[in-house]
């Protein structure tokens, strides 16, 4: 084989490679992004009583009291708490961690990845053995959230299902930024930067719970005629009618005020049924006394009554 040759191939080889890294880096850039790191730094976060959020079993994520990023959809400079408050991660919680040893009750440290045309958000590294997907409120866009918006913590004294109390803590330095087509756009919220001009929802309770959790449709957003609960999915709302017509499930009449305790009237044969934040798909059956599970992928509407142990198909409630 000639020199000439051989050095032919060395550089057809690496055009090929270079040519293929580039392609395969378009592709991994090929949705805009925006990585948004936000901890509480050395500041501990409370309950009413004076006690740090707990974090559950530190080698678990997503056991924890509820923290969420997130922004209020008329929020400005003056009123930082103005509108509905829109969650970009439904479900992080107190002490996760990235390598799963836990951050410590009342603590919270997050690397989260959004991602354009995306409503699922990535928490923590590829390379971190505590990295899990959470759930923003909306599908991610250049136009959603605004870009400028001023985002906020909310933080509670449980789980969603669980939580009686709550509160938000906002900064104005704190903003969305736009969308970038680079992997390491990055924006920082850290608690102890914004210490001093810290405003909180409920202000005489500074880094503790004391606003009351009673809203049963707790972080949902509005997607043409649908409403939308990350936990609940999709559903259609009648006025201020206690009638709402699930995307799955068709006509239920709703008894309950708080995302923790829920009952539905499902006239289908299943009767009353209760769920919440923190169980659904599984529900407890009043009818049949016992937890059927609602297989969310079935076709036909299918539930496993776990008393009887059988599957059973249910028509949409009319």
């Amino acid at each position: 084989m000639s020199p000439s040759y051989w050095q032919a191939s060395v550089v057809s080889f690496w055009l090929t490679y270079v040519s293929l890294f580039f392609l395969l880096s378009i592709s991994a850039w090929g949705a805009k992004r925006l990585t948004i790191n936000w901890s509480s730094d050395w500041t501990e976060f409370f309950d009413s009583s004076g006690n740090p959020l707990p974090q559950g079993d530190p080698s678990i994520n997503q056991d924890g009291a509820a923290v969420q990023l997130g922004y209020f959809s008329q929020a400005t400079a003056e009123n930082l708490f103005a509108g509905e408050w829109v969650p970009l991660t439904w479900s992080t919680t107190i002490g996760d961690s990235s390598d799963l040893t836990g951050y410590g009750d009342g603590f919270f440290s997050f690397t989260v990845h959004f991602k354009e045309g995306s409503q699922f958000v990535q928490v923590y590294d590829d390379a971190n053995g505590g990295k899990y997907f959470s759930e923003s409120s909306h599908p991610i866009t250049t136009d959603l959230p605004i870009e400028g918006s001023y985002l906020a913590i909310r933080f509670f004294n449980g789980a969603i299902g669980t939580a009686t109390y709550y509160n938000t803590i906002a900064s104005t330095a704190w903003r969305w930024t736009e969308l970038s087509d680079l992997n390491f756009q990055t924006l920082n919220l850290f608690v102890d930067e914004v210490a001093d001009t810290a405003q909180f929802e409920d202000p005489a309770n500074r880094y503790s719970t004391s606003i009351v959790q009673n809203s049963w449709d707790y972080g949902k957003s509005t997607q043409g005629i649908w409403t939308y609960l990350p936990w609940f999915g999709y559903y259609y709302e009648v006025s201020t009618s206690p009638w709402i017509y699930h995307f799955a499930h068709g006509w239920l009449y709703r008894f309950g005020t708080r995302p923790g305790d829920l009952w539905f009237y499902d006239n289908s044969g299943l009767g009353w049924i209760w769920t919440n934040a923190d169980n659904y798909p599984f529900f407890y059956s009043n009818s049949d006394p016992g937890w059927i599970w609602f297989n969310e992928a079935s076709v036909d509407r299918e539930f496993y009554h776990f008393g009887s142990h059988l599957w059973q198909t249910h028509r949409l409630s009319m």
